[in-house]
């Protein structure tokens, strides 16, 4: 393949979307929501880089992110785009508890 051949294949390739400003997005509107529902009024406001992702997918044109923080603990946020709406929804759950259950605990448990 010559230099021009490979030049021309350059510009053809469309350019990638930066893979991070999906986890951007995610924390930025998360830090939104965060500041509306517990900071309300406040001067200090919590920034994105407060929030970090505990999962991410992604599948066609839509994806999902769990978020949570170190702020007040036991709080997550689900972030779902929808790729065909063009939209973003945030929803806040509160960490209630947490179940630990054993695969030899599963095996002989009663299944009936």
């Amino acid at each position: 393949m010559t230099a021009q051949q490979i030049e021309i294949l350059r510009n053809l390739v469309v350019p990638q979307e930066d893979p991070d400003s999906r986890l951007k997005k995610a924390k930025f509107l998360v830090a939104e929501n965060f500041n509306t529902t517990f900071l309300g009024g406040l001067d200090s406001k919590a920034e994105p880089q407060h929030f970090y992702i505990t999962s991410f997918k992604k599948t066609l044109g839509c994806w999902k992110a769990m978020v949570s923080t170190d702020l007040i603990p036991g709080q997550y946020w689900e972030v779902t785009y929808n790729g065909e709406k063009g939209e973003t929804y945030v929803d806040h759950y509160n960490k209630r508890g947490n179940s630990v259950f054993s695969d030899q605990w599963y095996e002989n448990a009663n299944l009936s």
